[in-house]
């Protein structure tokens, strides 16, 4: 695979103490996936990394922090992988 084969002009939405992320490229070929940590602050830690699935340049790959319990974990942490 050459230099060109990999996805650019991406971006990652999303913040700490929000639900829900995403990622999305706009040029090249390849895919991207997001990914987030996820925190419980109600227990003070963290519960996992959670991927969303990889998608075609143009798509947007989405992931939410689950539920533990009665309490939404949030994300403290994030970002996104290309291939």
């Amino acid at each position: 695979m050459g230099a060109d084969a990999l996805p650019t002009s991406c971006t990652f939405t999303g913040q700490n103490g929000g639900k829900t992320a995403s990622a999305r490229c706009t040029g090249g070929t390849g895919q991207v996936r997001v990914y987030v940590k996820c925190y419980d602050s109600l227990r003070g830690s963290y519960v996992g990394e959670y991927d969303g699935p990889w998608v075609k340049v143009g798509a947007t790959s989405r992931v939410t922090c689950p539920r533990e319990g009665n309490v939404q974990t949030i994300i403290e942490g994030g970002g996104f992988d290309v291939r």
